[in-house]
């Protein structure tokens, strides 16, 4: 079942970019436009960039457990969960060698 609005934005796309594409080149607009119009057309033809998402853990001793690791141990950590489970789920955070909160 085809949507009215998705059609119509279909038969505009050309259009579309087309603008994007004189926006682009109009030197006397502001920059912030110009790239605007640039990020539009590289997203439509590349996808957009992928961004990261940091998930904190709710539990409080967890959080506190993980801020005794550095970025590139909890980067290990994780990606050891990743590949040895072979998907994507929350892992648990193994305890620190020290408990800073016993010292």
């Amino acid at each position: 079942m085809s949507n009215p609005i998705t059609d119509k934005a279909r038969r505009l796309a050309e259009r579309a970019i087309d603008v994007a594409e004189e926006v682009m080149g109009e030197s006397l607009l502001e920059p912030r436009d110009r790239l605007r119009a640039a990020e539009m057309v590289l997203d439509r033809a590349y996808g957009k960039a992928a961004q990261a998402v940091i998930h904190l853990p709710n539990d409080r001793a967890q959080r506190q457990i993980a801020a005794q690791y550095s970025d590139e141990q909890l980067a290990n950590i994780i990606e050891g969960e990743i590949v040895s489970r072979g998907e994507r789920e929350q892992a648990a955070l193994p305890a620190p060698e020290k408990d800073p909160l016993l010292e």
